[in-house]
This record gives C-alpha cells, structure tokens and sequence, in this order.
C-alpha cells in the first residue's frame, strides 16, 4: 500500500456562499458545484466542500482544519489579513520546527493553517 494525495474535505453550510468566499480570498476556481457539493483548485491545491446537514439531532456545524503548504507566506498573510479572516489565535509565526505559519478561518469557523519551510 503507498498513499499519494491528500485532499481536504470541509463541512460548510452553504456551498455557494462559500465558492464565492474562496474565490474571492484566495482565488481559487471552482471545477463543480451543485447544492451539496463542490470541487475548487488553486495551482496543485484542491479543495472539496460538502453541505452539512444536522446529524442525529446535532444541529451544530463542527468545522475541520487541514494545512496547505505555500511559498511567500508573508505576501499571503497580508492579504488575508486585509480582509479579516485571520484566526485570533494564529497569527504569522515562527515556528521550531522550521516553519512560518498562520491560520484563517473560512464563513463555517473551518481552519486552513497555511505554511512555508524556512
């Protein structure tokens, strides 16, 4: 057995309100929508969106995080800082491990922690 791609798959609410939030903060172009699912890219990044809908009686999104590695963390970060969707708690940083890091969070309280080796 050998794995070869990871893709992250986040529960949102509504998935043309957010095609239309990824598209406009990060640029990505959605390759299918339809009411309970969509399929976006950006560069080798793909991105899937499923529509929650309330599970036994639980009618809370619970929202996931994933991690995308970039180059020009701090480009990025400037321009996701301008439209206001940095997390509280993840603002740029250096990391131990040899990384620069942020968080954002999208319209579903989703996270994506992008990052770039240094």
């Amino acid at each position: 057995m050998k794995m070869i791609e990871a893709i992250p798959r986040l529960p949102v609410s509504n998935i043309n309100q957010s095609c239309e939030f990824y598209k406009k903060i990060l640029n990505f172009t959605t390759i299918h929508s339809d009411t309970d699912y969509a399929i976006l890219t950006s560069g080798k990044v793909q991105l899937h969106l499923f529509r929650w809908t309330p599970v036994n009686g639980v009618d809370q999104l619970i929202a996931n995080s994933c991690r995308v590695e970039v180059k020009g963390i701090d480009k990025l970060y400037k321009q996701l800082e301008i439209n206001d969707v940095i997390h509280p708690n993840g603002k740029l940083s250096k990391k131990d491990w040899g990384e620069k890091s942020f968080t954002m969070i999208d319209l579903d309280n989703n996270a994506i922690d992008f990052y770039e080796t240094i």
